[in-house]
């Protein structure tokens, strides 16, 4: 698979990263749990904070946790996984930190 993965935690927090280039829109990210099962039909929304609060629709398969971000300017920034059990509960993530390298060829 073609993607950036990366483990995460809902018991505890980890030092979780995601580098990125500034621009790229053809590499999904996947974050994977390892100590909590998603349950099954859950929904699942990733929310960085950049200039503005970039909120991202997520496939859910299993423990994996699927989107596409793009990023318009390089920099640090945080984001967090929201996930949205079938039952109406309600899990968020630790946050993460996405390192969003520059484009050279601007």
């Amino acid at each position: 698979m073609n993607a950036i993965v990366t483990k995460i935690k809902a018991l505890r927090p980890v030092r979780a990263c995601v580098d990125f280039v500034e621009g790229t829109n053809m590499i999904p990210v996947v974050f994977e749990y390892e100590d909590f099962e998603v349950p099954a039909g859950a929904t699942a929304t990733v929310v960085i904070q950049t200039d503005t609060a970039e909120t991202y629709q997520c496939t859910v398969e299993a423990n994996a946790i699927q989107f596409k971000p793009s990023f318009s300017a390089s920099g640090v920034f945080k984001g967090q996984v929201k996930l949205l059990s079938s039952t109406e509960r309600t899990l968020h993530s630790f946050p993460v930190t996405f390192n969003v390298y520059p484009f050279c060829g601007k």
